[in-house]
């Protein structure tokens, strides 16, 4: 693969209904200094032949020897990106045209920073907008975020269709796979020990809702409390996130309760 400044990784498993809306809106970026990577994760449908067709030189496919699961799917990307910079983009969202040009702005501006952010247009499945989604804004100090994002146990970063990030600062940090509901926001959080936050404050793409997305199948329950649990006891300081996550445990308690009794 050729230098290049940026790498746009996209991991996708049968993803043909939108891979084609998400390869064009890479493709009409206008930072064109950039590789986008396909990591197909052995997909049964017609994923290859919309990647087979799609005709841009920039636009490299690699299929996985074997299923990685989503989790090991996005760790292959981030080992095979190239650059200064790297993003993952879900199959199915949309990135605006000047996205990645104002991201990789705003981190040249701001040497210390390791991840730049954007906002994002929540959209149906044919991209009708439903609502836009904001995250912490202007430039932080990665601690303080992490300490907030701790506090509320919430992620205030966004998700990876959302950031771009310095490959140094990655390094060899991975998302865990033990890790299925805050898996982005664990990392997200290892990078930002490691230097500060910005956001660039407008939406960056649009985040396609549709049943098969990963946070919408993600919100199992027991998957959740776990997640939020680990993400606790890692990254709070003092008693506000321990608190808040013993009253969730308790409001669950008393809403299953109530279930049962109706």
């Amino acid at each position: 693969m050729p230098d290049t400044l940026v790498t746009v990784c996209v991991p996708v498993y049968n993803g043909e209904p939108y891979l084609q809306e998400c390869l064009e809106s890479i493709a009409r970026q206008t930072h064109g200094d950039l590789i986008a990577i396909i990591v197909d994760n052995c997909s049964t449908d017609g994923t290859a032949v919309t990647c087979a067709a799609f005709d841009d030189p920039r636009f490299f496919y690699v299929r996985n020897d074997t299923n990685l699961g989503a989790t090991g799917n996005h760790n292959r990307c981030l080992d095979l990106a190239r650059g200064c910079y790297v993003k993952l983009l879900s199959a199915d969202d949309v990135l605006l045209p000047d996205t990645l040009d104002r991201q990789i702005k705003a981190l040249e501006r701001h040497p210390d920073a390791v991840l730049a952010t954007c906002n994002c247009v929540v959209t149906d499945p044919q991209l009708k907008p439903l609502q836009e989604t904001h995250y912490l804004p202007g430039r932080q100090s990665g601690k303080a975020v992490i300490a907030r994002c701790a506090a509320r146990i919430e992620n205030l970063i966004g998700g990876p269709s959302n950031t771009l990030l310095r490959r140094d600062a990655v390094g060899d940090l991975r998302f865990d796979p033990k890790r299925k509901w805050l898996a982005d926001l664990i990392l997200h959080c290892q990078v930002l020990r490691r230097g500060n936050y910005i956001n660039i404050d407008q939406p960056g793409f649009l985040y396609r809702r549709h049943f098969a997305t990963d946070s919408e199948v993600g919100c199992q329950p027991d998957i959740r409390r776990a997640d939020e649990s680990f993400f606790v006891h890692r990254y709070a300081r003092g008693p506000v996130g321990f608190t808040r996550l013993y009253y969730r445990a308790l409001r669950r308690w008393w809403n299953t309760a109530g279930a049962r009794a109706a």
